[in-house]
């Protein structure tokens, strides 16, 4: 081999070639830059590559030289340059002497052309740990080797800082990378893994020339072969096999790396939360979890579950397990379930179907969580990992629940939607061991998840106060004190680490003084009937909980508030909107800092959502409680929540996936509104109420649930605001359209009466809300075939909302619109041909093309046209309608389904039966249903 020298002057030189007798020698690790920037055996005989002085390669071969120097080492090596690979058998000895000479280096020096400290000290650390995480250098196929082959390596920044070495970020390493730290430690023989764990270090990682990718790994498998640039990787990875298969009995490896098979479907990894950079210890569970399934060679459905106290790192260990899962399978699908409740269970389940693409998902004839199990049921879809989280309430699994659909039935229990099939393993992370063994049934036993070991609980305080030293047995007290609990540890850690004047004997000081009966948890049934745990047991996550959140009311009390507010929503995917209160960027970080560094709230992975543990949720509300607050703070949430709930006039798909982040808030929020609710807090609670109907109705199609939304609005108006005011008004009339929508007309008819009647005595015959009901009224005796007493009705209404509102506003163009229909029905086509053109035009400058309201009228011109025989432009705007509703709704949608069944009746009309037959089964499907689209 050619080594280095670097001369006084700052140049380099090489040596003979050598081959006895090698000197102590650096080595350099590092990605190749353009061709034209990098310094070659060619330039170095020519003239000593003083020509690209002035060259990235120059900078980092001098970089190499210099540190080596600094290193007691005269001799380096560079690859760049140290071999002359116009020499084809020079080239071919040195790539088969690669991962030796890394081995035999006295020093490695990895050189992060992409990674920079700027002029920041090391300890601010995040500055480049998130670029070091980054580096292209973790995905380049040569440098595999040269991070396993040397005992020494040490990172550098393009500025020259050191990083650190393979010892102090074995851990970083061993997340970006999958390789065992036994490996990166040097403590266990290559040997000793699998040719398939091998191979799956090389997974994800690049080589310009495909033959390298089998070149770069021969070091790893200890053989040695010639090298034919020009056969491809394929045939590289075959001679590849050959060699292994000649010194090794495990004939496992099949494939190259970065090549799936070609049948193999795509995969998913749906995990809301990145792998924890501090998880220590808990390789007892993890052996556990790994002895009890078998991913590599499943042959039956398996299921585990982490049982344990709330905050005891179940979540954690379950992340980090799917984490490494993926790493030895990377055609595993993971799919991540948060299931604290029904509706989070079915969020999760729509989320993974269209993550997944599954046919279906959008169409509410169809049981989403139906689809999804057959879906995981076929093993053709592939072998999948699912982790449902926080499954704490076994009556939301075992127990049928009251239907929101039209079936009229009971909903069956959430465990028959949980696929069984033998590609697939469920692990289950639950407070209740009752709720675990039920839902594990025969497949599998629990793993209880015990406090932490004081060794891990030590080693997991010191990562997180490093610099902060404190005598030791304080730190063993304060960890007992804790009960080894990772969250109340983390926590503690980073209250004393925002303290200048704190340290773990001062933290430990006041955490005793300070003791604080916390009764959230105490009361919770799971911890009452689990007689693994003595009724007197402390709850130590609690108390650390409370001496945090007074602190930061003494210190951060804008934190604190945000806290409050936060905690009254529902605990996961808390959108940034609902609690930042219009404050700036720079305000809102410096506000939400002391929750993230306390861990009392956590991003997650849309980076404007966060979440809370439920233990910090129950804590918070229970602080408030202390504190008479929380009736403050639940008004102060609906009343945020009524406000960003989109109004009905803008209730467009562009607004859709809003309305449905805030749904699992409302229903939070509704579930727990007091008896005792203040008229403002009605008020408001009745507005989110009806919003949330109208998303229900319009985007779902979801009648039901819409109706006993607002039948709750209307009740709760009724008992707080009384039966006159106008919002209970509004919502009766609301009420009655479901109902009439549903054809539940002399339902309907009685309310919306009683709704006008309310509004004539107590708002007066000219106000909107009576002309609002005058327009519903008239929906409902057309809907009846009452004709001219429709008419009559929306004549009313129109001349108020012409009166009070103006041509252009919303309810006018409706109330004309309807007027229109009503002309049409009495066969006065021309009169409502020309009326409703002129609405629409009026409805689609203010209420926009795609509106619901848009659409439904539309449709209806089509209607009139088609009466009068006009089926070309018909068959138009039938398809433009339908088009529409695709996009934004589904062709599920009860709306949509009258609408193609309208649409085929035209198509036949004009004998375009080839045209209609696509749509028949649809239209079929309508009939059956009953739906039409009527208005």
């Amino acid at each position: 081999m050619h080594l280095l020298e670097l001369d006084e002057n700052g140049y380099f030189s090489l040596t003979k070639d050598l081959i006895n007798d090698i000197p102590l020698y650096a080595i350099l690790s590092h990605t190749w830059e353009e061709e034209d920037e990098e310094i070659t055996f060619e330039d170095l005989m020519k003239d000593s590559g003083k020509t690209k002085v002035t060259t990235a390669g120059y900078r980092k071969i001098r970089f190499c030289g210099e540190q080596a120097a600094r290193d007691g080492l005269r001799y380096f090596w560079v690859d760049t340059c140290c071999i002359n690979k116009s020499n084809n058998t020079e080239l071919v000895e040195a790539i088969n002497s690669m991962f030796q000479w890394y081995h035999k280096a006295a020093k490695c020096y990895v050189y992060l052309s992409d990674v920079s400290t700027g002029k920041h000290s090391l300890s601010s650390q995040p500055l480049w740990k998130a670029a070091f995480r980054q580096s292209r250098w973790f995905t380049r196929g040569w440098t595999l080797q040269e991070l396993i082959a040397p005992p020494f390596v040490e990172f550098f920044s393009r500025d020259g800082k050191r990083l650190g070495d393979k010892k102090s970020l074995e851990f970083q390493i061993h997340e970006i990378t999958g390789i065992p730290v036994k490996v990166l430690q040097g403590s266990q023989n290559l040997s000793e893994f699998s040719v398939t764990e091998r191979i799956a270090w090389a997974e994800g990682r690049e080589t310009t020339r495909k033959e390298d990718r089998a070149y770069s790994i021969l070091g790893i498998f200890d053989i040695s072969m010639p090298l034919i640039y020009g056969e491809g990787g394929e045939k590289a990875f075959k001679r590849l096999r050959k060699e292994v298969g000649k010194v090794s009995r495990d004939k496992s490896i099949s494939q190259a790396p970065h090549e799936k098979p070609k049948d193999e479907p795509s995969t998913l990894f749906m995990l809301p939360f990145p792998r924890d950079e501090l998880f220590v210890g808990r390789e007892d569970a993890l052996d556990q979890i790994a002895r009890s399934v078998r991913l590599e060679s499943a042959t039956k459905h398996s299921r585990m579950a982490l049982v344990g106290l709330g905050g005891i790192g179940k979540s954690q260990i379950a992340i980090e397990y799917a984490h490494r899962a993926r790493s030895r399978l990377p055609g595993l699908t993971v799919i991540w379930v948060h299931a604290s409740t029904p509706s989070r269970f079915e969020q999760g389940y729509r989320d993974f179907a269209r993550k997944a693409d599954i046919k279906g998902r959008g169409d509410p004839a169809i049981h989403l969580l139906e689809i999804v199990r057959d879906w995981l049921s076929d093993e053709a879809n592939g072998q999948w990992l699912m982790l449902l989280d926080n499954v704490d309430n076994d009556d939301d699994w075992f127990l049928s629940r009251p239907t929101l659909d039209n079936s009229g039935e009971q909903q069956r229990p959430l465990e028959v939607f949980l696929p069984q099939s033998p590609n697939g393993t469920i692990l289950v992370t639950s407070r209740s061991s009752t709720a675990a063994r039920k839902l594990l049934g025969d497949y599998g036993k629990p793993i209880y998840v015990e406090r932490m070991p004081e060794r891990d609980a030590l080693a997991l305080l010191d990562r997180k106060i490093s610099d902060k030293k404190s005598p030791e047995e304080d730190a063993r007290a304060l960890v007992h004190t804790l009960d080894g609990i990772p969250l109340a540890i983390t926590q503690a850690a980073a209250y004393i680490r925002s303290r200048e004047r704190f340290d773990i004997s001062k933290y430990l000081q006041i955490f005793q003084e300070n003791e604080t009966n916390m009764v959230s948890l105490m009361n919770n049934e799971d911890a009452k009937h689990d007689l693994r745990r003595d009724h007197s047991t402390r709850v130590p996550v609690l108390k650390t909980l409370h001496i945090t959140i007074d602190k930061i009311r003494e210190t951060k009390p804008k934190s604190a508030e945000m806290l409050a507010l936060m905690s009254m929503f529902d605990r996961q995917e808390i959108p940034k909107y609902l609690f930042d209160d219009g404050m700036d960027a720079l305000k809102f970080e410096e506000t939400i800092a002391p929750l993230l560094s306390y861990s009392l709230v956590h991003q997650q992975t849309q980076k404007d959502d966060f979440g809370m543990h439920r233990l910090v949720q129950l804590a918070t509300r229970a602080w408030l409680r202390t504190q008479n607050e929380f009736s403050k703070w639940q008004s102060e949430a609906i009343r945020i929540l009524a406000n960003a709930f989109p109004a009905q006039s803008i209730l467009l798909f562009e607004n859709w996936p809003l309305c449905q982040a805030l749904l699992p808030h409302a229903k939070e929020l509704v579930a727990r509104n007091p008896v005792s609710a203040t008229p403002i807090d009605a008020l408001n609670t009745a507005k989110i109420l009806k919003s949330s109907a109208w998303y229900l109705l319009e985007r779902i199609g979801e009648y039901k649930g819409a109706e006993k939304n607002l039948r709750d609005a209307v009740e709760l108006c009724e008992d707080i605001l009384g039966a006159e005011h106008e919002m209970t008004i509004e919502c009766l009339g609301a009420l009655a359209s479901v109902l009439r929508i549903q054809g539940e007309l002399v339902a309907a008819e009685t309310l919306v009466r009683q709704a006008l009647q309310r509004s004539e005595i107590n708002l007066g015959p000219n106000h909107t809300s009576t002309a609002k009901a005058q327009f519903r009224l008239g929906l409902l005796l057309a809907r009846k075939k009452e004709y001219e007493a429709a008419e009559a009705m929306q004549r009313q209404a129109q001349s108020t909302f012409i009166e009070k509102c103006g041509w252009e506003h919303s309810d006018t163009l409706l109330a004309v619109a309807d007027l229109a229909s009503v002309l049409a029905s009495q066969r006065k086509y021309s009169e409502a041909e020309a009326l409703l053109r002129m609405c629409m035009k009026g409805m689609e400058v203010v209420l926009g093309e795609e509106h619901p309201d848009t659409l439904i009228y539309r449709n209806r011109l089509a209607q009139i046209l088609e009466d009068q025989c006009k089926y070309a432009e018909s068959e138009v705007l039938y398809r433009r309608t339908i088009e529409i509703r695709e996009r934004t709704t589904s062709l599920g949608h009860p709306r949509t389904l009258g609408e193609i069944r309208s649409l085929v009746r035209v198509l036949e009309k004009q004998e375009k039966h080839d045209e209609a037959a696509p749509w028949k089964p649809k239209a079929d499907e309508a009939i059956q249903k009953g739906y039409d689209d009527s208005i």
